[in-house]
């Protein structure tokens, strides 16, 4: 579990953004190897916390709720997932969210 870390902390996010793909691929990747390659020695303390967020994005239930629109089962996945992660940065979100109703779509 994450535990005392800095949210502001510009590098989850941009680590997040490359593991993804967001804004960079036309569908998610989940690139370990990229992270490692653009992270260094500081992809061993942001893969773990990669991974915890994205599955903590995905414990939602929003896909199975009957949601009919990919915006409405979005904001469900990312309400869902601030009342976990109520400080982490936009960008998370919005790679994750990408990711999510790509998957969810």
């Amino acid at each position: 579990m994450v535990t005392k870390l800095d949210w502001d902390d510009p590098r989850i996010a941009e680590a997040m953004v490359a593991w993804t793909g967001f804004g960079q691929t036309v569908t998610p990747v989940w690139d370990d190897q990229r992270v490692r390659s653009l992270f260094k020695d500081d992809a061993r303390w942001l893969l773990p916390i990669l991974e915890e967020l994205a599955s903590d994005f995905y414990a939602t239930r929003a896909h199975t709720l009957g949601v009919s629109d990919t915006v409405s089962l979005l904001r469900r996945a990312e309400s869902d997932f601030l009342l976990k992660h109520p400080n982490v940065q936009a960008e998370v979100i919005k790679a994750l969210g990408w990711c999510y109703t790509w998957d969810h779509r």
